[in-house]
Order: C-alpha cells, then structure tokens, then sequence
C-alpha cells in the first residue's frame, strides 16, 4: 500500500469535520437563514478540500432535499427578510447552483461560455485593470554578427483596459407552490438555475453584446444577397456570401490562430444565411455542425448570441474575429440564491430571486486594429 502523507490525512479529517457540521445544520429543527448561510460556506469549504469536487448526485442532492424539507415542512424559520449581505445570512447559497447556473447561463448565450471567451473571476467586484499588448506588425530579424539588436517597441504599445466596477443584476422573483415542490419528480434546483439563468442572460447578454460592439471596428458595409439571388435585395435588408467573404477578409491574419476564433450573430440572422439560395434556387450555405455541435460558416465556428441585432438598415448583425480577445468577468461569491418564503406565504407559494454580478471588456489596444470586427448593414 502506497505510504499516506500526512497532511492528506488532517485535510481528509478536516472535510469530514466540515461536512459533518453541515449535516448537523441541516438536521436542526429550526433552520434559520444563519444556519443556512453557515451549512452553504461549510459545503463550500469542503469542496475546496482535497477530494472535495462538486457532485450532483451527492452534494446537489443533499441541497434538494433540504430545499424541499424546509418549504413542506416548514423548518424554515426566517428572521429577518430585508437582510441585505450575503454575510449576514440573508442569502442561501446551494453548493452547485453556481455551476447550474453558469451552465444555463452558456447554453442561452454563447457570450458566457469559457470555450468562446475568456473567463475572468474576481473576488471582489471593484474597477480592475487589464494589460493589453498590440505587436500584430513586429517580426523577428536576421541580426549580424556582433551587431547590436534592434530594439523594436510594440505599436502603439502596452497598455491598459479599465473594467468598470462589475454591475449586479437581479433575476426577478420566481414563484413556485407548494404543490410543485412536493412533486418527486421535480428538480428545484435545476429548475430556479434554468429559469434565472434565462432571465439573467438576456438582460446581461444585452450588456455585453452593446460591449463587444463598441470595442469592434467596422470590418465591412453590406451590400446585399442580390448578387447570389439575382434579386432586388439591398445591403440594408440582405447579407450576401460576398458580406461574409469581406469580413473575413477586413480582419488581421495575426488574430485568425486560435480555438476562439468564430463568428457571433443570433439564430435569426443564422438562419438567413443558411436559406439563401443561387439563382437556380440551391442552398448556398449548408447546415453544417463540428464534432462540438457548433454550427459552422466558411469554416469558423458560429457563437450563438440572441443579443446581437437582426438584419436591418444601419444594424451590426454579425461578428467575426478572436474572441479569446473578450473578457467576461464575474464575481462566484456574489452569485446569490435568496428564498422568501413568507410573502405568499397564504397562497401555498415560495419565491426565489437570483442574484448575479459580473461585466465585460474588449481587450483591445487604443488606436490598433481590433481583433474583432463587425458587418455593417447599408442604410437602406
């Protein structure tokens, strides 16, 4: 048998402690939201410990069952609901339902995916800086023999990029009776995930699409599919192969290595694309689809982003570029889970609201060539 290291062992003995101290919380006939608050940091902690990985079915159940013995059972005993800090017991946090949420949040808006952009977690939510460097027109050179070495300083340089204090968003109050949460075959957990990560995602997934937009440059102005159609259609209403070819083409080869290079667009506009047809009436554009089940165009993956504008006069339809260049931050510990449960409490009902904080940027330098480009549609 492999010798066991000690300090394993008094971290294993440790994540015991911890987890049987949050059972113990969870076995209380009264459970406040103190106790609730201290249960979630305690599952927190553990799961940090080694061995301590986040498990659905183990973790994440124990959070079900809890959610549902205190609402139909009536164990919750609240003491204060205008608590207004997650450290003053005001909130419950489940161990999980970040990672639920965040998956939610992903699946409706490719922007909050990690593979699409670049991931930035933070403690605190206070303005930050980011360093930035542009050296897209530097290259390395044949030097002579004792010969000095050219200095050559990026253009325009090092620099930085300011992230504003992270906003907060609430989801909105959820409902739910009583009658549902009795329901075995109900998930309480994914379901407030689902149904406020949607919310969530559509007003911070605006946010973010206005962000990228307005740290892109202009690649391309449309003018129209008339040339593949042979129809009337104008670069204010239509977006041809020729757009599509021209964005492309507006952007840097320095910045077309790497995994996050995609297009973004929302589903509407995608759409559009794969319906256009020649003159004799063929597809132009098929339905293509990677190993990942990301949708394809020219050979660039295609972000999905409900946010992004539709087709129409003087519009920003479509995105082409490196992503990676796109820093989505968030703060996990401000990701809250608030219940309410006496409210409605007379109509047999909960509610739940979620709390979600987090900003973006588009690191790119003042005054280069951005790593992002859009297609502008023709005024009319």
């Amino acid at each position: 048998m492999k010798p066991t290291n000690g300090h394993a062992v008094a971290n294993l003995i440790d994540r015991n402690t911890v987890l049987a101290e949050a059972r113990l919380l969870l076995s209380k006939e009264v459970f406040s939201h103190e106790d609730a608050s201290r249960c979630s940091r305690l599952m927190d902690l553990s799961d940090r410990l080694p061995g301590g990985t986040t498990a659905p079915d183990g973790e994440m159940a124990e959070f079900r069952a809890a959610l549902r013995t205190v609402h139909i059972g009536g164990r919750w005993q609240v003491r204060d609901m205008t608590v207004g800090s997650p450290g003053s017991g005001g909130y419950f946090v489940p161990v999980g339902f970040r990672e639920f949420l965040a998956e939610a949040l992903k699946a409706y808006d490719r922007l909050f995916d990690e593979d699409v952009v670049t991931l930035y977690q933070t403690e605190r939510g206070a303005q930050t800086q980011l360093p930035i460097l542009d050296d897209t027109a530097s290259s390395a050179q044949i030097i002579s023999e004792a010969a000095q070495t050219i200095i050559e300083d990026p253009s325009p340089g090092a620099q930085q990029v300011t992230l504003s204090p992270a906003s907060t968003w609430r989801s909105g109050l959820i409902r739910t009776s009583i009658e549902l949460l009795q329901d075995s075959a109900f998930d309480p957990a994914a379901f407030l995930a689902r149904s406020c990560g949607i919310r969530i995602a559509r007003g911070v997934g605006g946010s973010l699409a206005q962000t990228l937009l307005a740290g892109a440059m202009q690649g391309a102005v449309a003018v129209g599919s008339s040339g593949n159609t042979g129809g009337a259609e104008t670069g204010g209403t239509s977006i041809g192969t020729d757009d599509l070819f021209s964005l492309v083409g507006s952007l840097n080869p320095a910045y077309l290595s790497g995994p996050k290079v995609r297009w973004a667009m929302n589903w509407t506009t995608l759409l559009g694309l794969w319906k256009l047809k020649d003159k004799q009436g063929r597809p132009i554009l098929r339905p293509q689809f990677n190993d990942a089940g990301e949708p394809m165009l020219l050979g660039f993956p295609v972000a999905v982003c409900p946010s992004l504008p539709a087709v129409a006069a003087n519009a920003t339809p479509i995105c082409f570029g490196n992503l990676a260049y796109f820093v989505l931050r968030t703060v996990p510990q401000a990701t809250t889970l608030k219940p309410i449960t006496e409210k409605w409490a007379e109509y047999g009902q909960v509610g739940w609201q979620t709390y979600w904080r987090g900003n973006g940027a588009l690191t790119c330098a003042q005054g280069a060539d951005s790593p992002v480009k859009f297609l502008q549609c023709a005024s009319s």
